[in-house]
């Protein structure tokens, strides 16, 4: 589909979606009110502007019409590191660090009063593919989503290579959609992408010396979720799901 769109904008929606009154000329208005400044975009002092908005997702909802976290930082040794080891469910340090995974309880009420308090763009590392707008013009910059990546993940990497090339990535707090399937993100199927995408990303855009490293974080992330699940929590089933998950780094 992305292959073949004419439009100036293409919208990426999951199927089990509701999209809210308003969300997509909320977003399509966003887009309109930050136009592409591209002599500005490629500098360092600049990082904080949105001056080459070029992936913009609606803010998602429960069912029940709370606030669903998404999105995080883009991936690196300190934001997965961040995730692994529980560092973003902890009071007040959770909310400094990055994570590439905003759904550890600090960054999921961080993310949730930044929504609360502003009408305006919140900036991402990345954000859910759930639903997603994209300007033409990055998919005609970066190209389309990665065939090597389905389902998980994929929404990170192609953040990642737009903010490689100077887009900016945001979420319209004013534009929501209901998200029916968030549950879903924690099935053995979401575990098992997640990881297998994490190492691709690293395969693909980070140096050779990193990955050694981000191995070492994934393993004994991985190895302290199995511990916790089979000893103190006794969920065997998230157990043995986390094992296969650390099978996939040998």
């Amino acid at each position: 589909a992305l292959e073949t769109s004419k439009g100036e904008f293409v919208l990426l929606l999951n199927s089990d979606t509701i999209i809210q009154k308003g969300a997509l000329p909320q977003l399509l208005s966003s887009f309109a009110n930050h136009p592409l400044e591209a002599s500005t975009a490629h500098l360092s002092s600049a990082r904080d502007k949105l001056d080459h908005l070029g992936i913009l997702a609606a803010t998602l909802l429960n069912s029940d019409g709370s606030h669903q976290p998404q999105g995080g930082s883009l991936p690196s040794l300190i934001s997965l590191f961040t995730m692994m080891f529980f560092i973003d469910d902890l009071p007040v340090v959770g909310t400094i660090f990055p994570t590439v995974q905003e759904t550890g309880q600090a960054a999921k009420h961080r993310q949730f009063i930044k929504h609360q308090l502003t009408n305006k763009l919140i900036q991402k590392g990345w954000v859910a593919g759930t639903a997603m707008m994209i300007r033409k013009e990055v998919i005609n910059d970066i190209g389309l989503l990665d065939s090597n990546i389905f389902m998980y993940g994929e929404d990170i990497e192609y953040c990642l290579r737009a903010k490689n090339h100077h887009w900016d990535v945001a979420i319209d707090p004013q534009a929501k959609v209901t998200h029916l399937g968030s549950a879903s993100s924690s099935s053995e199927n979401a575990i098992l992408g997640e990881i297998q995408a994490y190492l691709y990303i690293w395969a693909k855009h980070k140096p050779h010396w990193q990955r050694r490293f981000a191995k070492m974080i994934l393993y004994w992330g991985l190895t302290l979720r199995i511990f916790i699940y089979k000893f103190i929590i006794s969920r065997p089933t998230r157990a043995k799901t986390y094992k296969k998950a650390l099978d996939l780094l040998n």
